[in-house]
Formats: C-alpha cells, sequence, structure tokens
C-alpha cells in the first residue's frame, strides 16, 4: 500500500522554480548522500472512478505502481527557506536524466497531468509541471509531514 503525505501548493511552487536555477541552497549538515526517488507522470482522477485514483496533497491522481521509474539521488538534505523546512534534492547524473524527461513528459501532457514523487511506499508529491526542468535539483515542500523523515525515506531508496 502507499503512504500518503500531505503537499502545500508550495511544493508546486518550489518545483516550478528550482529546476530551473543554477544552484539550490546547500543543504543544511544533515545532508545525506545517496539514495533515490522514484517519479511517475499521472493526471487527475475523480475520486471512485479508478481504483488507483488516490488523494496526495488535497488533489486526486492516478497512482500506477508500475508507472515509477528511479531517479538516483547525489544528495538530499533539510534547508531552511525563511521559517519552512524544505527536502533539498540534487540528482546524479541518471537522476538528472530521469528527472529531466519525467518534467518534459508532465509539461507536454498538459493541465490534468501531474508528476508524481515517491520515496519508498511514500508519495511525497503530486505537482503541476508547466514547463521542462534542465536542472539537476529540486526542494519539496513537505507539507504536513517531516522535512527530515523525507530525507531519510530518499536516503533509504
Amino acid at each position: 500500500m502507499i503512504r500518503r503525505t500531505a503537499v502545500g501548493a508550495a511544493a508546486l511552487l518550489l518545483l516550478a522554480l528550482t529546476g530551473c536555477t543554477a544552484e539550490s541552497p546547500a543543504p543544511t549538515p544533515s545532508a545525506s548522500t545517496g539514495g533515490s526517488l522514484e517519479l511517475a507522470v499521472s493526471t487527475v482522477c475523480a475520486p471512485g472512478v479508478d481504483p488507483q485514483c488516490v488523494a496526495v496533497g488535497g488533489q486526486n491522481v492516478v497512482v500506477d505502481p508500475a508507472a515509477f521509474t528511479r531517479a538516483g539521488i547525489a544528495s538530499a538534505g533539510v534547508v531552511d527557506t525563511g521559517g519552512v523546512e524544505v527536502v533539498d534534492v540534487r540528482f546524479d547524473d541518471e537522476g538528472a536524466a530521469v528527472f529531466q524527461r519525467s518534467t518534459r513528459e508532465a509539461a507536454d501532457a498538459g493541465a490534468e497531468a501531474r508528476l508524481l514523487m515517491r520515496a519508498g511506499d511514500e508519495l511525497v508529491a503530486a505537482t503541476t509541471v508547466m514547463q521542462a526542468m534542465e536542472g539537476d535539483s529540486v526542494q519539496i515542500a513537505p507539507g504536513d509531514a517531516d522535512a527530515q523523515e523525507i530525507v531519510d525515506l530518499i536516503r533509504a531508496g
């Protein structure tokens, strides 16, 4: 079973902005190396229509476990962005290619598409992607979840 983490609107903005930046803020000393996120492109859905339709961060999306692709992580850590902790993720070379390809696919798929991010068995984001990302990093606003717990899940991946 897949657990769901509440994801705030800030995650949508952060994903859209950080993929375009040259540098992410340096993670705190608690940054870890290695691990993975799994990425999939999905669509929004109406509750009860599809058995794979689940609520993630206040929206319903189709979650097909077979659709996820592993994206390797070079580092992950918690960053304080003015009183709000976010998960700062830097992909390794192969992970960056998966991230870029997934964001391109999500952007090309239109307004109903969502980029899903899963760490372990927990969905940590369902994000609208307006344009393909070219960078190797992203920040995830954890909503009600604990940012360090998400980093730990990523590292375990």
